[in-house]
């Protein structure tokens, strides 16, 4: 049975492990190394125990209140209110107070919480949320790093602790093993790269250098296509030579995938039984099914495999990308560049027929691992491939967070964002532009966070002969500037702002949005998530220096 790490964790014995803990989860999650404790015991520390600077944005401070305990008390409204009290003579001004406990969930205690905050920030004060020990070890299963730190004993029960740091830093991949390159195996390779898995290339020389047991791949594909029965013997012997190498070096679990023409399986399995090789050690798959169904069957065995000997968190770190990019620390790498690109767009039969199904195949993986999973997106795609990836993890689906870049920020610091985290306070205003009276339950909506679409979005218009009944544009303008840097609260507000736009359309008898956007990836990604449901949405993709279609989410 798979080990569910951040399930029931054990509670940190000793309040200065407790307070360590706080300050490493809280330097990642606000994206801020030099987040540290305040002062020593004994010292007066004005209601913060930890404190950083979010996004290593000035002046904004964010402090952390830790209450350690011996047992499942919950903290009482006199305590908590004293608690603020002493933050608002902190020596910075802070936007928030988080209050750390290691007790249990309790939703009275929320509610004590939220009305505590909402007055602080009628009276102008900073908010102040809760992490029970329940989010605590959410957060702490988002980051292996962490969990290696302070639960090593606990990773000591898995056969893969000595792997365990190095996987850390791998995405699931597979060994492809194939001394012919054929375009049905590289359809084969696209579809699992579409589904985040890293392909490797087999090097001759490094079959005989790896000593049984040492190899980290999540699996192996052999390739042997021959269409015909006059199989040639020498061949063969040497394919279930490769084979049985394999077998012996890998580890017992790690699953070996032979592709394998139908007409060449009897001779494969009477060879195979020959030289005593197991046959049960493999899985065997027809090179006549389509490359989307062997992919699935190929995933459906390495991601659990690959999740579970990286510790099974319930925190999946995905990225999702066009192009080569360098990072670490990830579960799935999608890979959509061999059809997505600044001047590749896949056509409509691949989009639905090769991306969708893994899209799809991605979240019922996730979501088979267990239940509420926290999925952390790194989008790196063009919009509307952004907004499927937030349509296909809806939040009906998954507690969802996004890595975003800072706009017009020379450093490039990333924030982090979660879909359902605090909504600013904020109304984003729609302009709709007078449009002709007509039968059509079509409407247009452009959005942008930082330069006009209008211009490219009305030359596409006008080429195509669209006909709407409604045609609005909102802006992400807080008192009429725009958002260079857009804060977590302000991103989700924003998106669902989009959303309730959207429904206001459908009940108006709108069955067809047309949706035009010049934003940031993250924020297509928590837009994407509040269209569910929405009637039929038509998104385009940018061709400088207008639009083409794209596909179509319903």
């Amino acid at each position: 049975m798979r080990a569910k790490l951040n399930i029931n964790l054990p509670k940190l014995s000793n309040e200065n492990d407790f307070e360590s803990l706080l300050r490493d989860i809280c330097a990642f999650e606000w994206n801020d190394p030099a987040t540290e404790k305040f002062g020593r015991k004994g010292q007066k520390q004005f209601g913060v125990d930890v404190y950083g600077r979010p996004d290593g944005l000035l002046p904004v401070y964010r402090g952390v209140q830790c209450k350690h305990r011996a047992t499942d008390k919950q903290l009482s409204q006199n305590e908590i209110e004293k608690e603020v009290a002493e933050a608002k003579l902190f020596p910075h001004k802070l936007d928030r107070l988080i209050i750390a406990t290691d007790g249990p969930r309790n939703n009275n205690t929320q509610i004590l919480i939220n009305g505590i905050s909402e007055s602080e920030l009628n009276s102008s004060g900073f908010q102040v949320n809760i992490w029970f020990w329940d989010d605590i070890s959410e957060r702490l299963a988002a980051y292996p790093q962490l969990m290696i730190s302070y639960y090593k004993d606990l990773y000591k029960n898995l056969s893969t602790f000595p792997l365990l740091e190095k996987l850390n830093d791998l995405p699931i991949h597979i060994l492809l093993d194939s001394q012919v390159y054929s375009q049905s195996l590289a359809d084969i390779v696209n579809n699992l790269q579409f589904r985040g898995v890293r392909i490797l290339g087999q090097k001759k020389s490094n079959r005989q250098q790896s000593e049984p047991g040492c190899e980290i791949v999540d699996g192996v594909i052999c390739n042997f296509i021959e269409d015909n029965e006059d199989i040639k013997e020498r061949s063969l012997f040497y394919f279930l030579g490769i084979l049985n190498d394999h077998a012996h070096r890998l580890d017992r679990d790690t699953p070996i995938f032979v592709l394998l023409h139908p007409k060449s399986l009897v001779k494969f399995t009477e060879n195979a039984n020959k030289l005593n090789l197991d046959l049960n050690r493999f899985s065997l798959l027809m090179a006549d099914q389509s490359a989307v169904d062997i992919a699935d069957h190929i995933f459906s065995i390495v991601f659990p495999y690959g999740y579970k000997r990286r510790g099974a968190l319930n925190a999946f770190n995905v990225l999702a990308r066009t192009r080569e990019v360098r990072v670490s620390g990830i579960l799935l790498d999608i890979n959509l560049q061999e059809k997505l690109g600044t001047e590749i767009f896949p056509t409509k039969d691949e989009w639905e027929n090769q991306i969708i199904p893994a899209l799809r195949s991605i979240r019922n993986q996730i979501m088979s691992q267990g239940e509420t999973p926290r999925i952390q997106f790194d989008s790196q795609l063009p919009i509307p491939a952004a907004v499927a990836l937030g349509f296909y993890f809806n939040l009906r689906v998954a507690t969802v967070g996004v890595w975003a870049r800072t706009i017009a920020s020379s450093d490039f610091k990333k924030q982090f964002w979660l879909s359902d985290a605090y909504a600013k306070n904020v109304i984003f205003k729609t302009e709709w532009l007078p449009q002709e009276n007509n039968d059509e339950h079509h409407a247009i909506l452009e959005i942008s966070s930082y330069l006009s679409i209008h211009q490219s979005v009305q030359t596409f218009v006008d080429s195509q002969d669209l006909k709407v009944n409604k045609w609005g544009r909102i802006n992400l303008e807080i008192d009429g500037n725009s958002q260079e840097s857009i804060e977590e609260g302000t991103a989700v507000a924003f998106a669902n702002s989009v959303g309730q736009i959207v429904r206001q359309l459908n009940s108006q008898g709108i069955t067809d949005v047309h949706l035009f956007a010049r934003i940031p990836s993250a924020l297509a990604v928590l837009i994407g998530q509040r269209l569910y449901a929405c009637g039929r949405i038509h998104l385009y993709w940018f061709e400088n220096p207008t639009y083409r279609y794209a596909f179509q989410l319903s």
